[in-house]
């Protein structure tokens, strides 16, 4: 069975000012006034349309551009850029989280990083849950799948 992920992620009025400034997106609600945007290839297309942009180090969907529109829209807010994938039981997280325009946080593929990252956004955990479950990230197992829920 296998989970793939790529969103953003923030508290749920930063969502809302993204979603407002890129005109474009899906918000999803999470628990802890938290909110993501599911980011498949048709909004990563609309939001950075320049064909020719790089990747950022292994990421999927994080591009230079896509990261310097986040940073224009979101100036001195803490979002994250959040990818998971896992297969069979391998796989793993990765990510970045910024704030004040600058990044804080880079987490290369690991299989707790999902959990580093929320924790930076501030998403509490409890005695039986990680922040991932907390959050209710797991609730669904890919990008379009959250995309449908809620239409």
């Amino acid at each position: 069975m296998s989970y793939v992920l790529q969103a953003i992620l923030a508290k749920e009025t930063v969502i809302d000012r993204l979603l407002a400034e890129i005109k474009a997106g899906k918000k999803i609600p999470l628990e802890q006034g938290f909110a993501m945007i599911p980011l498949d290839a048709k909004l990563a297309d609309i939001i950075d349309p320049d064909k020719d942009s790089e990747s950022i180090d292994d990421f999927i969907m994080l591009t230079d551009t896509l990261e310097k529109i986040l940073l224009e829209s979101l100036k001195e807010a803490k979002f994250a850029y959040l990818e998971s994938e896992f297969f069979g039981g391998s796989g793993g997280h990765q990510g970045i989280v910024w704030e004040g325009g600058k990044r804080i946080l880079k987490v290369s593929e690991s299989y707790s990083g999902a959990n580093r990252i929320l924790r930076e956004l501030g998403v509490r955990r409890t005695s039986q849950l990680d922040e991932f479950d907390c959050l209710g990230l797991g609730r669904h197992r890919s990008v379009y799948d959250w995309l449908e829920e809620n239409p």
